[in-house]
């Protein structure tokens, strides 16, 4: 199993390539197509929430990132890497 630790220095490669922010549609999208999740794993869904697992996953990567400041959501949706986050990204930590 994923676990959402594993999104992490890909989501900030893929932000950085798309010029430093995304939208969620954009850096989820990237990085299914990234980690080449088949339809049967996308369609895996929390038992309780019926939540999609590998897009929970996402999210919660991206709220981790988030509170580590290597990534900011200045608008809704719409998440940037941090200068923070440009550092570590480059340091390849």
């Amino acid at each position: 199993h994923l676990k959402k630790e594993q999104f992490y220095y890909p989501m900030l490669e893929l932000i950085e390539q798309l010029g430093g922010s995304g939208s969620n549609q954009e850096i989820e999208t990237g990085l299914i197509e990234k980690f080449k999740f088949s339809d049967e794993e996308l369609a895996f869904v929390h038992e309780k929430s019926g939540t999609p697992i590998i897009s929970n996953k996402i999210a919660w990567a991206r709220s981790y990132l988030k509170s580590a400041n290597l990534l900011s959501n200045e608008r809704t949706g719409v998440w940037a890497i941090t200068e923070f986050g440009k550092e570590i990204f480059q340091s390849g930590e």
